[in-house]
């Protein structure tokens, strides 16, 4: 909820209410970061050792809320803020296989190399249907029915973005494949997967 705020607050030209979301949102991340200390440090163990069996933990961090932390500080020219997040960024990817089973997105180390004095043009594209709960009853008898939430997430029929750019004064035109960063259904899977047993027993 934060990112997006965020970004709607970019959208609107307010700044500072961007800035408090964005780091509300580390706030967050960093609290359940703490929760899960003990795994992090066995998993960015493992990552070193090459071990990516054991390196697979549960949500912590978000690689898009990295993305635009280190967006919104390299803003404000921020270097050190901008590397960390770089960092963080990377470290999501190699703790939480599961959950980022695609490749990291190319562009991240140009990003950090970005001269203050050009132009970049980020784009944050968001694709298909967000997941969500339906209810699945199972009817024992006229006095026993049990009820429990069942997560759906629907498929995803876009295979790629492409973004074009033409240079108004001579004609060029520029193309490029957008790299995936993020993956909602894959979050609340792994969210929903932890929080279901608690569910039942309840």
């Amino acid at each position: 909820l934060n990112l997006f705020k965020a970004l709607a607050y970019y959208k609107a030209g307010k700044w500072e209410e961007g800035f408090h979301e964005i780091n509300a949102y580390k706030r967050k991340a960093g609290a359940v970061a703490q929760r899960h200390a003990g795994e992090l440090l066995t998993a960015r163990q493992a990552a070193k050792m090459g071990d990516t069996s054991s390196v697979n933990i549960s949500f912590h961090d978000s690689a898009l809320g990295e993305y635009l932390f280190m967006l919104y500080y390299r803003s404000i020219r921020d270097s050190n803020q901008v590397q960390y997040a770089a960092r963080m960024l990377k470290d999501v990817f190699r703790t939480s296989s599961d959950i980022y089973d695609f490749k990291i997105p190319s562009s991240v180390d140009e990003e950090i190399n970005v001269n203050y004095s050009d132009a970049r043009l980020n784009f944050v594209v968001f694709s298909g249907v967000s997941p969500y709960k339906t209810e699945d009853v199972k009817v024992y008898s006229k006095e026993l029915a049990l009820s429990l939430p069942e997560l759906v997430i629907p498929k995803n029929e876009v295979k790629y973005v492409s973004v074009r750019a033409i240079n108004k004064a001579t004609g060029k035109s520029y193309v490029q494949n957008l790299e995936q960063i993020e993956n909602f259904g894959n979050i609340c899977a792994d969210v929903y997967k932890s929080r279901s047993k608690v569910i039942y027993y309840k």
